[in-house]
Order: C-alpha cells, then sequence, then structure tokens
C-alpha cells in the first residue's frame, strides 16, 4: 500500500501506527502472499510549516495519491484535526484503491483504531490538566486498577468448535481503552489478555456466521464480561440472498450496487436497533449481474439494486444516479419482501432493472465546519424513514471549511436525516433529525441545526462489606477477585415509546448511554436525548445487589417541584440538560438462582421438560418479595426468560424471601412495536404487579436466599 504516513510524540498514536501497520501487513499476505508489506516507514520527523499538536506530530506524505491534505501553513492543530486528515485521507484511498470487499473491511478496522486513538489522546491530555486539580473526597474507592484475561471458547449451533473465529472487547462505559483482539484456536478456545478491570462486551466474526448475541441486543440484553470471566460465544449460521440483475434486455448489469435492509425480525417486530456494520451488506454485482449476501441475521428484507454506496466514497459507477429498483422490479412500497431464516439460502431474488433517474436532497448544517475543530467533528446520515437502512453518509472535519450536503439517486419516498456530533473525547454532544419527503422532484435548501444532548452524572456509592460469615459461607462471599466500582456499568434507556413527532435515531448510542464509574464512583451518562430514560445497574456476577437509586432535587427554589422516583418513573431530561444528583447504592452478599422449568401432565406427575410443552419459547419466570413490608420496593421484583432447554437463571439478588412464579409471557405486541424492548421488568406496572402477586401467593412457591447463597439446579413448575 503505497502511502507514507508518519506520527510520532503521541505513545496512543504509535500504538495506533502499529495496529494499522499489522492490518495492512494482514491483508497484503492474506491477498497477494508477500509479508512486510505494511505502511512504508516515515521518511522524515521534520518540524515543517505543516505544524501539528506538540503531542501529535505527524506528516502525510504522496499527497498526489491520496489527495491533499489542507493543513494551513504557519497554523497550529490539534491533535484530533491531525487524525481528521489521516481518517478521511485514508478513507479515500482504502476504497480508490483496494478491492471494495477487503477496502471496506481495511476501513472499518481503521476507524475504530482511530477512534480509540482519539480517546488515548484526551486521556493523556486530561492527565495533564488534572495534575494540578485538589483531590476531591469521594465515598466510594477502589483499588488501583489490575490486569486480567478472559478465557473463552467459540462454538456453532452443534456445539462444536470453531477456529480462527475472530474476538474483540470492547470496554463499555467511560473508558477509554482500546478494544483487545484474539482469534481462536482449533479447540475454540481464544485468550483476550492484558484487559484493565472492567465490563466488556465480546464481539465474534466469523464469515458466514453471526454472533447469537445480536438477537439478544435486539430484544435489550445486552451481555457483559469481566476478566477472569469464561464465556461460549454461540455462532450460528446466517442466512443468504442471492440473485441477478438484468436489464430491459434480460443483459446483466455489471458492477452496480445492490443493497438488502432488514426491516422486521422473524416475530414482525421492526428494526430500530443499527447494527453498526449493517452497512457492509452493500454488494456489487459481477460480471453476469449476480449477487450474493451471506451470513445474514433472520429476518424480513428488502432487496434493491442501484443508487450510490451509501459511504459515499469509492469508485464511481454508471448507476450511482439512479433511483433504486427493488425486487421484483418496482419501487420500494410495492417491493416483495424476502424472509431469511437462520442458515437458509433464498436464491432467484433477481432484479429487472429500471434505470430510473433519482432525485436529491441537499441542504447545509450551519455551524458544522466552525466549530469542528474545537468541539468534535459532525456525522451525517440518510435513512429511509422507518428502517435502518442507509441511502448515504457526509463527514465534516471543519478542516475545508464545508458545511453543505447532497445525497443523490433517491427514489421516492420518506427519508430521515440524522446528524450527530462527536466532542474530542468520542462522546455524543449534539444532534439534529430532520424528515424529509422526495416526490417526484429534487430537495434543497434544507438546514439541520444541532441542538445540544443532555447528560445526567452521579455517584454509585458501595456498601461496606458485611461482617464476618459463619465458615461455610465464607468461600461464597469472599471470591478470589473481588470486583472493582469500574466493572459496575450504569445504563440509560430510553423509553420505547417515543413521544409526539420524535424522530428516533437509530443505533445503540441513540436508544442507550452507558457509563462506568471511575476509581471515586463518579459517572456521566452523556448524549441524551430530550426524552424520558429508564436506568439499570449491570452489576459483576456473584458479588453486588442493588440497594437503590436516588435522585436528588437539584433545585434550590422553595416552591421546587418534587422529584420523581427514578425507578417507577424513569429520569425525564430535557434539551441540553445537565442533570446531576444521581446516587446508586449497592450492597454486597447477593445471591443467585439456576433452575429448569417442568410442565405437569396428567400422565407424569413428575413433570416432563418444557421442551415437551406448548408454549417452549414464551414463558418467563418472577421473582416477587413475599414480605408485605417489601411489596412496594421495585428494586426487589426480578424476571428473566426460560431457555429453549427449560432453563433460567437469577443473579445480583438481595436476600430474603421470595415466591417464584412462572407464567406464559404476556402476547399480543403490536406488529409495529420495535424489536428491542425497554428494561422495565412487568411487575413495575402496578396492575399487572398486583396480578403477579396474587397469581405466586396462589402457587405458595416460597424460596428464601440468605447472603451470598448460590441455588442450584431448582426444579419449578410451569403450572
Amino acid at each position: 500500500m503505497s502511502r507514507t504516513l508518519c506520527i510520532s510524540s503521541c505513545a496512543a498514536v504509535r500504538r495506533l501506527r502499529a495496529s494499522l501497520n499489522q492490518v495492512v501487513q494482514d491483508w497484503h499476505t492474506k491477498r497477494f502472499g508477500c509479508r512486510g508489506c505494511g505502511l512504508s516507514q516515515p521518511i522524515a520527523r521534520q518540524r515543517d510549516n505543516r505544524r501539528c499538536h506538540p503531542s501529535t506530530l505527524m506528516r502525510v506524505a504522496n499527497l498526489a495519491e491520496i489527495g491533499e491534505a489542507p493543513i494551513r501553513a504557519g497554523t497550529s492543530h490539534s491533535p484530533y484535526t491531525c487524525l481528521n486528515v489521516v481518517c478521511s485521507d485514508l478513507a479515500r484511498h482504502t476504497l480508490n484503491h483496494l478491492p471494495r470487499a477487503d477496502g471496506l473491511k481495511l476501513l472499518l478496522l481503521t476507524s475504530l483504531l482511530l477512534n480509540f486513538a482519539f480517546r488515548q489522546i484526551a486521556n493523556s491530555q486530561t492527565a495533564v490538566t488534572n495534575t494540578t486539580a485538589s483531590p476531591v473526597a469521594t465515598p466510594t474507592k477502589s483499588a488501583p486498577s489490575l490486569e486480567g484475561s478472559i478465557n473463552g471458547r467459540v462454538v456453532g449451533d452443534d456445539g462444536q468448535s470453531l477456529a480462527n473465529a475472530r474476538v474483540f472487547a470492547i470496554a463499555r462505559g467511560s473508558a477509554r481503552r482500546p478494544p483487545a483482539a484474539a482469534v481462536s484456536g482449533l479447540d475454540g478456545k481464544f485468550t483476550l489478555k492484558n484487559l484493565a478491570r472492567g465490563a466488556y462486551n465480546l464481539n465474534a466474526w466469523v464469515p458466514g456466521y453471526f454472533d447469537s448475541a445480536v438477537l439478544e441486543l435486539e430484544r435489550g440484553n445486552r451481555r457483559y464480561y469481566r476478566p477472569g470471566d469464561a464465556p461460549e460465544i454461540r455462532m450460528t449460521k446466517g442466512g443468504v440472498i442471492t440473485g441477478r440483475v438484468t436489464n430491459a434486455e434480460g443483459e446483466p448489469v455489471i458492477a452496480t450496487r445492490v443493497n438488502a435492509v432488514r426491516v422486521r425480525d422473524l416475530e414482525g417486530r421492526l428494526i430500530r436497533e443499527l447494527n453498526a456494520f449493517s452497512r457492509s451488506l452493500e454488494r456489487t454485482t459481477d460480471d453476469r449481474g449476480i449477487f450474493r449476501m451471506y451470513g445474514l441475521l433472520p429476518g424480513v428484507y428488502l432487496v434493491s439494486a442501484g443508487g450510490r454506496m451509501s459511504w459515499g466514497w469509492g469508485d464511481i459507477s454508471a448507476y450511482d444516479n439512479d433511483a433504486p429498483t427493488y425486487h421484483p422490479s418496482t419501487t420500494r412500497d410495492a417491493t416483495n419482501e424476502v424472509t431469511v431464516r437462520a442458515g437458509q439460502e433464498v436464491a432467484d431474488i433477481d432484479i429487472r432493472y429500471r434505470g430510473a433517474t433519482g432525485h436529491a436532497v441537499s441542504g447545509t448544517i450551519p455551524g458544522a465546519s466552525k466549530a469542528a475543530e474545537s468541539e468534535g467533528p459532525v456525522f451525517l446520515i440518510l435513512i429511509t424513514a422507518g428502517t435502518t437502512g442507509y441511502e448515504g453518509t457526509a463527514y465534516f472535519s471543519g478542516r475545508d471549511g464545508n458545511e453543505s450536503f447532497a445525497f443523490d439517486g433517491l427514489g421516492d419516498g420518506d427519508y430521515d436525516l440524522i446528524a450527530e456530533r462527536r466532542s474530542n473525547e468520542g462522546d455524543l454532544i449534539a444532534a439534529a433529525t430532520q424528515r424529509v419527503s422526495v416526490r417526484g422532484a429534487d430537495v434543497t435548501g434544507l438546514k439541520l441545526a444541532l441542538v445540544p444532548l443532555a447528560s445526567l452524572s452521579g455517584r454509585l456509592v458501595i456498601e461496606p462489606p458485611l461482617p464476618p460469615l459463619p465458615a461455610d459461607q465464607q468461600t461464597q462471599c469472599q471470591p478470589t477477585a473481588p470486583a472493582q466500582v469500574e466493572e459496575i456499568v450504569v445504563v440509560a434507556r430510553r423509553n420505547a415509546v417515543p413521544l409526539s413527532g420524535e424522530i428516533v435515531r437509530p443505533g445503540g448510542e441513540a436508544s442507550t448511554a452507558e457509563a462506568a464509574p471511575d476509581q471515586q464512583g463518579a459517572f456521566t451518562l452523556r448524549g441524551l436525548d430530550a426524552t424520558t430514560y429508564l436506568l439499570q445497574v449491570q452489576l459483576p456476577r456473584g458479588q453486588f445487589y442493588l440497594r437503590s437509586l436516588k435522585l436528588a432535587n437539584a433545585a434550590t427554589a422553595a416552591n421546587a417541584a418534587p422529584v420523581k422516583d427514578p425507578v417507577r418513573h424513569g429520569v425525564t431530561l430535557r434539551a441540553g440538560e445537565r442533570s446531576s444528583g444521581l446516587t446508586i447504592t449497592v450492597a454486597h452478599g447477593a445471591a443467585s438462582l439456576n433452575g429448569r422449568i417442568v410442565a405437569r401432565t396428567t400422565d407424569n406427575a413428575a413433570g416432563t421438560n418444557i421442551d415437551d410443552a406448548a408454549g417452549t419459547n414464551a414463558v418467563r419466570v418472577y421473582l416477587i418479595p413475599a414480605e408485605p413490608e417489601r411489596a412496594d420496593e421495585l428494586l426487589r421484583y426480578a424476571e428473566t426468560a426460560v431457555t429453549a432447554d427449560g432453563s433460567f437463571a437469577f443473579d445480583a439478588l438481595a436476600p430474603g424471601r421470595y415466591w417464584l412464579h412462572a407464567a406464559p409471557a404476556p402476547t399480543g405486541q403490536p406488529a409495529d412495536a420495535p424489536a428491542i424492548t425497554n428494561a422495565r421488568p412487568l411487575a413495575w406496572d402496578p396492575p399487572t404487579r398486583a396480578i403477579l402477586r396474587r397469581q405466586a401467593e396462589a402457587g405458595k412457591q416460597i424460596i428464601e436466599f440468605k447472603p451470598c447463597q448460590r441455588v442450584a439446579d431448582f426444579t419449578l413448575p410451569l403450572r
């Protein structure tokens, strides 16, 4: 890859360069069988008139090949501007000089690495700034962060090991750490080493497969792992859509864009959450007009041909300005939907290309350029309304003074423009949305005004450890690796019901915000819309339970309205509001329960496994406090889904007496309900809670947990 890139001075950026070099070497080795073909070595380390911030000196050479880097002579720029230069130029170079599929993969990895470089630089600058700050007394202290590892295994649906799976560990919350990566061996095992104490999400990638955790995430269940865990990642064979694109004469349409957008899951719920890599579903036809998309999540798809690649970069195509033609040969409103199941190949999804001229949507984002360097870059996407189908993207770095955008090749229909600005630290700080209707003509003169987003700050307090316990309980209450406060994640999940007239921004970050407390317990949830959020606390397994969650009234006026209980009502924020005063208290001594549901039959009074019962996939188990004085303590209620083999599990339970109750999950969810659900347990709804308490009391299934007790192999009848 003939490109000279010189990065020096900043240790984080030097690590970035080494990672990029390894990515390029791996690509060359795989593609051409050569080794040592990484980024060219720096030709000079001179401080010429292209001066960057002293903490990040970089020089971009071979500009004739990669495009001009407009860093004005005689000016000083922040490290973020310098990285923006590299990101933009590398994007153009990658997609113009590499095969499209390889270019997209390399660009995705590069974007991740650059993003973490931003964060590492921010940390280094923050550390310098804070060296003179006075210490602040806080109620929660944590031991210095230690390093550990996660040892796991990647398997297929049949339980067999999957070798050569790429596994990534992404630090959650406020942590500014680069992702760790590993490759599974022949036995499917992998080790993610040198992980700082904290909470992580694990993502695995195997060609033709998808991580089953993605489907759980759509239902609002995100899995967190900590150093010392031994997870098993289950990969499922993805679906396939293949077909051929031809013109009116039956001749192949060559090298045109083909796109597949997943609009609903198999249960009919709309897909509102966006998989960050969904845009990689875009393909181009070969010389026969044939396309093939594999590794697809199960669901209902819309398949189209034509139009510009949504990334906005890459080779120019003869079909860029055409409106997409949907399968079989129509517009989006009249298309035939394609249903794909896991492991299923759906063939003959042919498209007779219409070649209709598309329309354009254009406008400006006032102030996008001026504030880009000081406040962070602006990203703009255009999606089809009601789906997560990308139609185009734009990026405003501020270095060229550009504030205008234009998306062409659009068919008639409704679209959503979504602009987001991130701070130099990587936090989402402002956003704007606008619904656009295209009806037979271009739409011009649009203006998007970025609105500051809200934040919610607070403190997490860990109560003192329990007093010494009897000898038979000490092992359970004294884990070999005590959890640290940084391993706790505070999650704000927006209400599943949008406010009137609200355009819901797609993507996990638009629906949820996460924060990991620092060693003193302080945390801030950023990038929050003006809406209501429900709060969750993700605790390390087997040590803590949630004692209380309170929001103090920051207002000083005597007639200030009382603060609503954040557990019962959530937290409602205004645009740009900086709310504080949230206190989360957790306690030691959590209990856990693992069990199995059995369904009673007339022929077998002892019961049968739930696999033999009707409604296998629609059963939930509820824990309901049995003490009358705790009937209104919502944090004492818990519920969980039952897996296909009839098993269920609870963790982070407060000690005490509970009724245990199994019942069919509620039915009748509207077809247009989003696939992702909010995290509010059913028992938090007063009428539902009263019904569940009556049913559980009648069932008389009582269980009592002592501090740190681990109950396993519990059998619960389904009545």
